[in-house]
Protein backbone atom coordinates (compact mmCIF):
# COMPACT_ATOMS: atom_id res chain seq x y z
CA UNK A 1 0.00 0.00 0.00
CA UNK A 2 1.59 3.35 -1.33
CA UNK A 3 1.97 5.72 1.82
CA UNK A 4 0.83 9.44 1.23
CA UNK A 5 2.77 11.95 3.36
CA UNK A 6 1.83 15.29 2.25
CA UNK A 7 2.91 15.59 -1.14
CA UNK A 8 5.10 12.87 -1.22
CA UNK A 9 4.55 9.20 -1.91
CA UNK A 10 6.09 6.65 -0.18
CA UNK A 11 6.65 3.17 -1.90
CA UNK A 12 7.93 0.51 0.74
CA UNK A 13 9.68 -3.33 -0.94
CA UNK A 14 6.27 -4.78 -0.61
CA UNK A 15 4.76 -2.45 -2.94
CA UNK A 16 7.64 -2.46 -5.61
CA UNK A 17 8.05 -6.06 -5.38
CA UNK A 18 4.18 -6.26 -6.42
CA UNK A 19 3.93 -3.67 -8.73
CA UNK A 20 7.74 -4.54 -10.43
CA UNK A 21 7.85 -8.22 -9.78
CA UNK A 22 11.40 -8.20 -8.35
CA UNK A 23 12.04 -10.09 -5.32
CA UNK A 24 12.15 -7.92 -1.92
CA UNK A 25 16.10 -9.26 -1.24
CA UNK A 26 17.11 -7.68 -4.63
CA UNK A 27 15.25 -4.01 -4.02
CA UNK A 28 17.52 -4.09 -0.31
CA UNK A 29 20.15 -4.73 -1.85
CA UNK A 30 19.79 -2.00 -4.16
CA UNK A 31 19.28 0.13 -1.05
CA UNK A 32 22.38 -1.18 0.44
CA UNK A 33 24.44 -0.46 -2.32
CA UNK A 34 23.31 2.73 -3.46
CA UNK A 35 21.71 2.27 -6.58
CA UNK A 36 18.29 2.88 -5.28
CA UNK A 37 18.15 5.87 -3.34
CA UNK A 38 15.86 5.14 -0.06
CA UNK A 39 15.16 5.91 3.51
CA UNK A 40 14.34 3.44 6.15
CA UNK A 41 12.20 3.84 8.83
CA UNK A 42 12.12 1.20 11.74
CA UNK A 43 12.78 -1.84 9.88
CA UNK A 44 11.32 -1.29 6.54
CA UNK A 45 13.03 0.73 3.76
CA UNK A 46 10.65 3.14 1.24
CA UNK A 47 11.57 4.87 -1.97
CA UNK A 48 9.65 7.92 -2.96
CA UNK A 49 8.10 8.28 -6.11
CA UNK A 50 10.59 10.94 -7.50
CA UNK A 51 13.81 8.67 -6.73
CA UNK A 52 12.05 5.81 -8.09
CA UNK A 53 11.24 7.17 -11.60
CA UNK A 54 15.03 8.51 -11.76
CA UNK A 55 16.36 4.52 -10.73
CA UNK A 56 13.57 3.52 -13.25
CA UNK A 57 15.13 6.01 -16.29
CA UNK A 58 18.22 5.49 -15.52
CA UNK A 59 19.57 8.26 -14.02
CA UNK A 60 20.09 7.12 -10.13
CA UNK A 61 23.45 5.54 -12.10
CA UNK A 62 24.14 8.91 -13.51
CA UNK A 63 24.11 10.37 -10.17
CA UNK A 64 26.56 8.33 -9.02
CA UNK A 65 25.26 4.91 -7.50
CA UNK A 66 27.61 2.68 -5.83
CA UNK A 67 29.58 0.83 -8.78
CA UNK A 68 29.57 -3.28 -7.48
CA UNK A 69 33.54 -3.83 -6.85
CA UNK A 70 34.95 -7.06 -8.80
CA UNK A 71 35.29 -10.20 -6.35
CA UNK A 72 38.72 -11.63 -5.31
CA UNK A 73 38.59 -15.02 -7.06
CA UNK A 74 40.87 -17.99 -5.14
CA UNK A 75 43.23 -17.64 -8.11
CA UNK A 76 43.74 -14.08 -7.62
CA UNK A 77 44.39 -14.75 -3.76
CA UNK A 78 47.02 -17.65 -4.25
CA UNK A 79 48.85 -15.55 -7.32
CA UNK A 80 49.40 -12.29 -4.85
CA UNK A 81 50.83 -15.21 -1.79
CA UNK A 82 53.31 -16.52 -4.44
CA UNK A 83 54.23 -12.77 -5.49
CA UNK A 84 54.60 -11.64 -1.97
CA UNK A 85 56.69 -14.82 -1.15
CA UNK A 86 59.18 -14.28 -3.86
CA UNK A 87 59.88 -10.66 -3.04
CA UNK A 88 60.63 -11.21 0.27
CA UNK A 89 64.70 -11.89 0.72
Amino acid sequence: MVRQMGDVRLYSVQDLNEGLGIHGRTIRTWFNKGRLRGVKLGREWFVTEENLKAFLSGEAEERGGEKEKPKKTRQLRSLKRKQRKEVRP
